[in-house]
């Protein structure tokens, strides 16, 4: 899933959506594997070929894919890596706007400023927000993003990145319990203290029907002492204009976003075998209104719906080099903040009218958070037959959730009744992996084990039987509820490597997630029927065969993967509708399934005939279905007292298909000047989501399962193009149009009016980038 054009860039597709399906049957993935031992068999017995002195070079990736540098092309894991150059490129948006048109992977957008839920193959969250963690691992320079009750993860911002690297399939023996079917590591460029540069972007872009959107980013790295000591700064400021209109509040381009990106990197070496690098990262996202819509319109937001991201992330580590290994030790702090205004008037059922929805049916809530990690590994140096590391991690977190809605809880705008409680959860994890190789390092063993530990709990404050003097309002009794999780997640890999251009492998891994405690507000609110324990940890087993390669002297490039997964005590939506004399409103929780599985398949081949042209396609598939039915207790669940999920029937907010398809050209116009095309387009089949109490008022809903509600998002098919001109001189200006059929469907379910997001409209822009 990578490729190299002429100018050096690793490279996946041009960043844009998704396009065709392609159904791949494991005949012609059986094909492509023994095609790829033929290759190798034939290279066995003589030298690899050296690297292609034609026009379709394809160079070589590292990687940290495996917690130590790597080629991509030894690393037995399905894995996507976004070079940083190329995402330097992208002409808006950020790190989640370049995987949405990653193989396998799935985003759900979010009300809440900048956040986004990110799944890969299918292995998605029960609801996106609220009701549990990710199920993707999401790090940023090494330091864990994740949530106890949420699966929301930022967008960070794109530039001065090294690299994104997507690993499929569980990651849990070297990553942990967040990376229950894989891990993002976003990957920012180190300083430098050997010499200086700078670089900056600036452009411009017009939305049809809507308002005008501008960016600015700088880069600059400055050796203090040559050799010892550098800092790098990168600064950036983004305004993405609005293209809904708003008539009950009289806002038009209402849904415009500002974001702001502060980060400094400070790289240290006393000594030639110690380096400590210090990161700090400042990031700031208003959003004025989501992104619903019905035809460019909101005409069910009354009140307005603001919403604010903040994060201070900051991180030390520090590596030492021994003979034999390297010493590491990553210590790390997040402080997260969010404010999120949210128009509940479509959400709560009471007998108000128009004219009544005001202030008070809007939801305000307060989501705090702090993050503390700590992970100390020792690695093996790459020589001999033996590789091997060892590590001890720590995390230490806790998540408040402060909200008001007048209209349901009572209290006024000005002195709310409100909920507040906290979740929070203590982990540790001891881990290690070993590796033998065999046949001059023709073939390789590992195993690996993580041994998990996790104490987690809500706890809720004050109270009207128990009240607290700094939350006199709080209504939700006092209460502290505890549990603790274990697991021990393996990892076996054997690996046929015959020569530099061929890799084959068969893997066995587990991911694991954590448990989690009720949402307060549906065990102890009145009139809430919600019986069901506190969710179980769920776990994740992968089954999985796979070959990665270059063909014919580097003219075709392939990454092909077969797996099969059996996801054991799924965590599933158990959405609840409470009720009081104010009526009724719909509120999150988790229930635990009985199991999950099915098979899938991730394709990527890239064609490189000639110097300058590459094309290709990736697709993915997979078969996630339920594997009986789901029966929450409670009284009254469900109209027929059914099943909310069904034998057979796909997990919420899990598409079946992803895929893209891309060109691009590269020539000379000159001896100064050189020019490039680009063409992508991309595709991802529907979602769908499972409620079993929300009134039927969303848009795309259908009744299912019992007399359950499920509602259904659009199918995304985005086509983009680029053009670009560029000299000798490291200076580049181009031209670039996004969303060019203007698919205008839903993008995740709605399951009511006012959640119905869409994709930016069509949209040309024009981009100006200088490197010094």
């Amino acid at each position: 899933m990578y490729g190299k054009d002429h100018s050096g860039i690793a490279r996946p597709r041009p960043l844009g959506r998704s396009a065709h399906i392609y159904k791949i049957s494991g005949m012609t993935l059986a094909g492509l594997l023994m095609m790829s031992a033929s290759t190798a068999a034939l290279a066995q017995s003589a030298p690899a070929a050296a690297a292609s002195t034609g026009s379709s070079t394809v160079g070589e990736v590292i990687v940290t894919a495996q917690k130590r540098s790597e080629s991509l092309q030894k690393v037995p894991i399905s894995v996507t890596v976004l070079g940083g150059k190329l995402l330097d490129k992208q002409g808006q948006g950020g790190t989640l706007e370049a995987l949405q048109q990653t193989p396998s992977i799935t985003t759900s957008m979010s009300d809440a400023g900048g956040m986004t839920q990110v799944s890969i193959r299918g292995v998605a969250p029960a609801i996106a927000f609220g009701d549990g963690s990710t199920t993707v691992g999401y790090y940023v320079d090494g330091v864990p993003f994740s949530l106890v009750r949420s699966a929301a993860v930022p967008n960070t911002d794109d530039y001065d990145l090294s690299s994104i690297e997507v690993l499929r399939g569980p990651q849990g023996t070297l990553y942990g319990a967040t990376s229950l079917n894989g891990v993002v590591n976003i990957n920012t460029n180190d300083a430098n203290p050997s010499h200086f540069d700078a670089k900056a972007r600036v452009g411009a872009a017009t939305t049809e029907g809507g308002g005008l959107s501008y960016r600015g980013d700088a880069e600059v790295n400055i050796p203090i002492i040559q050799d010892k000591l550098a800092i790098r700064l990168v600064v950036g400021d983004e305004h993405e204009g609005g293209w809904i209109n708003i008539p009950n509040i009289g806002q038009k381009n209402a849904n415009t976003t500002d974001d702001t990106t502060l980060r400094l990197k400070i790289d240290i070496r006393p000594i030639d075998n110690l380096k400590i690098d210090l990161t700090a990262w400042n990031s700031h996202d208003l959003e004025a209104e989501p992104a619903f819509a019905i035809n460019g319109i909101q005409p069910y937001t009354y009140v307005a719906s603001p919403s604010v991201t903040n994060y201070n992330a900051y991180n030390g580590k520090i590596v030492y080099d021994l003979p034999f290994a390297s010493i590491s030790s990553s210590t790390s702090y997040i402080g997260l903040s969010q404010t999120v205004f949210t128009d509940y008037s479509a959400e709560v059922t009471t007998n108000a009218n128009a004219n009544e929805k005001t202030a008070n049916y809007e939801l305000i809530s307060r989501l705090p958070a702090s993050i503390l990690s700590e992970e100390f590994l020792i690695n093996s140096r790459n020589s001999g037959p033996w590789r091997w590391q060892a590590g001890v991690f720590y995390r230490d977190e806790h998540n408040d959730v402060f909200q008001t809605l007048p209209a349901f809880w009572g209290g006024t705008v000005a002195a709310p009744n409100n909920d507040y409680f906290r979740d929070e959860t203590i982990q540790t994890a001891y881990f290690g992996e070993i590796t033998r190789t065999f046949d001059d390092d023709h073939f390789e063993v590992t195993a690996g084990l993580r041994d998990f530990h996790d104490r987690y709990g809500t706890h809720t404050f004050g109270g009207v039987n128990n009240p607290s003097p700094s939350n006199p309002l709080q209504f939700l009794d006092y209460d502290s509820q505890y549990a603790t999780a274990s697991a021990v997640t393996p990892r076996f890999v054997v690996s046929w490597l015959p020569n530099r251009d061929t890799t084959l492998y068969a893997t066995y891994s587990v991911g694991f997630r954590s448990g989690l405690e009720q949402n307060p507000l549906v065990v102890s609110e009145p009139g809430s029927s919600f019986t069901e324990p506190p969710a179980n940890p769920d776990t994740l087993k992968n089954y999985e065969i796979g070959a990665k390669g270059r063909l014919f002297d580097n003219v075709i490039t392939y990454d092909a993967s077969v797996y099969y997964i059996k996801w054991l005590d799924i965590q599933e939506n158990g959405e609840q509708q409470v009720c009081n004399a104010a009526g009724c409103v719909p509120v999150g929780g988790t229930i635990n399934g009985k199991s999950a599985s099915g098979t899938g398949i991730d394709l990527s081949l890239g064609f490189h005939p000639f110097r300058g042209l590459n094309f290709g396609f990736d697709v993915s598939e997979n078969g996630l279905v339920n594997d009986a039915n789901v029966y929450p207790s409670g009284v009254g669940v469900g109209p027929n007292n059914g099943a909310v999920y069904v034998k057979g029937g796909r997990t919420p907010y899990s598409p079946q298909y992803t895929g893209d398809a891309y060109v691009d050209y590269s020539w000379s116009l000159n001896e100064q000047l050189d020019a490039k095309a680009s063409l992508s387009a991309s595709y991802r089949s529907q979602e769908v989501a499972i409620y079993n109490s929300v009134q039927a008022t969303g848009i795309g809903y259908s009744f299912c399962n019992n007399g359950n509600v499920c509602y259904s998002s659009g199918s995304p098919t985005l086509v983009n193009a680029s053009f670009e001109i560029s000299n000798h001189n490291n200076q580049t200006v181009r031209l670039y149009a996004t969303n060019l059929t203007n698919w205008n469907g839903l993008t995740t379910p709605a399951y009511v009016e006012n959640t119905a997001f869409r994709d930016r409209p069509r949209t040309f822009g024009i981009q100006f980038e200088a490197k010094y």
